[in-house]
């Protein structure tokens, strides 16, 4: 047995998770997760955890023959799949079925919905961490399991207010009793989930699922939906493959639903819904956070300071309602002091000193997140690279007719970035593709194509189609890009943010190692040449580190990411 590969439950696989009553791990549990701060299992034997099996709960599914999503497949479809195909009122599949303990039913509920997360590609924990590890580096280093604790639902309702933003999850709880755009949320193929703690007791979690010809939510009169459709695992009375019986609205409780686009194709987070509300919610309490009750009127004065100095107070209405999840609060405008509170709980997720001080390291990294372009340096000094010519200050016409659906699918990302990085791969030829089969403007791999739901051929066909799944790819690199930034404490923003982008695209393992190596020198890079400058000196180092799971060389991807800026500075002028 491999060390730090596995999770051992308690008697074997013969001891189940009874209701709110749940262990951590026991000795052996998989810390060197592929993406920062993920916590996974590793499981026994193939085909050994599966739905007819009342063992084997802390692991996850790996029946034989589980659904995955063809290209061709929607969003949505895919869902009713998974929700089918688990068929949590089935009473042959053990795995959801309560049991009776010290005389009143056990819940499954945080089973059924992380094998639902899970099989959708979406990150939902059985286990996570006690307190956030503050880099891979120290998460991958932990032996002691005490770090680690097993999730139940009503600790899956403290995970996702405290870090569910951190992992792509919004909250969409509704106004009164319309729950028409949080049916209209699961329809479009999101994952939905609504949350529920009951102190004292087991809490329970349920999925809201697209609609079916055959099983629909409830409407009034006027076609509001006032009971979503459910799938749900609970007590033997509550397991149901489809439900419409809206049991959340609690006595003495408190519930909260959250939705995540599903990372093989559904659409950004952006577009749900806003439909958070306070009438009938309770406020989420924080987990306690070092630095939050000190000196208040220092931060409230350091805020308004650095308001008018970094210029953030024109956006406060916006920055309020990305801080609005973290503070327990919905549809007000925060007070000074709350506004400090909230921010530092965004702080510690993201990495940074957790001080409720919107100053320029803070504000750097929040205007990404509230899609403030930015745009790499026009004049940034002597370059040592020459292996991209600049060119004319003239935009070729094979980019120029590209500029509508790039301005049209961008978002906050710089237009000379795009047109960089499409020079790089394709010299802007929708037909390109290389010996690997990456094609497309951006030239996707097929497995960063399958990742992302995205028809590959078509990438070489249709040019909307194209940019528009180059983007989204950029998107999913820049996400991963934003949190190595903030274990640097760099902003995610910025040259050096852009080419953390790009060299996830060329490989993410690589850029794990780079930073790992940076964070042991205690190496801050500010710019792009110091960026490289640091790769030539520690080339030994990070390539060791890289060799660990094959052979790219280092300077392979900073030449490609030096040709991308380059590339980019040009275009710029051009513009």
């Amino acid at each position: 047995m491999e060390r730090n590969l596995l999770v051992r439950e308690v008697g074997a696989l013969s001891l189940p998770m009874i209701g709110s009553r749940f262990r951590q791990a026991d000795d052996e549990v998989f810390l060197n997760p592929s993406t920062p701060y993920e916590v996974h299992v590793r499981n026994p034997k193939p085909n050994s955890v599966r739905r007819d099996l009342g063992s084997g709960r802390s692991f996850r599914l790996n029946e034989n023959g589980m659904p995955t999503r063809s290209s061709s497949t929607p969003a949505s479809a895919f869902l009713t799949q998974l929700v089918d195909w688990l068929d949590v009122g089935n009473t042959n599949h053990k795995r959801y079925l309560g049991l009776n303990y010290k005389g009143k039913p056990a819940t499954w509920c945080n089973i059924f919905a992380n094998d639902y997360a899970y099989l959708a590609g979406v990150y939902l924990p059985h286990f996570f961490w006690r307190k956030l590890p503050s880099s891979p580096t120290e998460a991958s280093s932990q032996k002691d399991t005490n770090y680690l604790t097993e999730l139940d639902a009503n600790s899956l309702y403290e995970w996702f207010g405290n870090y569910g933003a951190m992992f792509g999850w919004q909250e969409i709880t509704p106004s009164g009793s319309d729950y028409t755009a949080v049916q209209h949320t699961a329809n479009q193929g999101n994952v939905v989930f609504v949350s529920i703690k009951r102190p004292g007791i087991a809490g329970h979690i349920a999925a809201v699922v697209p609609e079916t010809d055959s099983h629909k939510a409830l409407r009034n009169a006027s076609g509001q939906v006032t009971n979503p459709l459910l799938s749900q695992a609970g007590s033997h009375t509550k397991n149901a493959t489809y439900s419409t019986k809206k049991w959340w609205v609690p006595k003495g409780g408190q519930f909260r639903i959250w939705a995540h686009a599903l990372p093989t194709g559904s659409g950004p987070i952006s577009t749900f819904p806003n439909t958070q509300t306070t009438s009938n919610t309770q406020p989420v309490q924080p987990a306690p956070t070092t630095s939050i009750s000190s000196s208040l009127s220092r931060r409230v004065k350091t805020n308004r300071y650095y308001g008018q100095q970094l210029g953030w107070d024109k956006y406060v209405d916006q920055i309020n309602d990305l801080l609005l999840p973290y503070s327990g609060q919905s549809n007000v405008s925060l007070g000074e002091d709350a506004f400090a509170n909230a921010l530092a709980i965004w702080q510690r997720i993201h990495g940074l000193i957790n001080d409720g001080i919107l100053g320029p390291k803070t504000w750097a990294l929040l205007k990404t997140s509230l899609g403030i372009a930015t745009s790499i340096p026009t004049n940034p000094g002597p370059s040592s690279s020459t292996s991209a010519t600049t060119g004319s200050a003239s935009l070729p016409d094979r980019f120029r007719v590209l500029v509508p659906a790039l301005e049209k699918y961008r978002g906050n990302w710089p237009l000379d970035f795009l047109l960089g990085w499409i020079k790089k791969e394709s010299d802007g030829s929708i037909q390109s593709h290389t010996s690997l089969n990456e094609r497309g403007y951006f030239q996707l791999h097929p497995d960063e194509s399958k990742t992302l739901g995205v028809d590959h051929q078509r990438l070489s066909t249709d040019s909307d189609y194209s940019i528009q799944a180059g983007i989204q790819l950029v998107n999913h690199r820049g996400k991963s890009a934003a949190r190595y930034a903030a274990l640097l404490g760099i902003p995610a923003s910025g040259e050096v943010y852009l080419a953390l982008t790009k060299l996830m695209h060329w490989l993410p393992y690589g850029v794990q190692c780079i930073v790992e190596v940076m964070k042991k020198k205690n190496f801050v890079p500010t710019r792009w040449e110091s960026f490289k400058a640091f790769c030539t000196t520690n080339r030994a180092e990070i390539q060791a580190g890289i060799s660990r799971k094959g052979k790219w060389p280092l300077e392979n991807g900073i030449k490609n990411t030096d040709d991308v800026l380059t590339y980019a500075r040009s275009f710029n002028k051009a513009l």
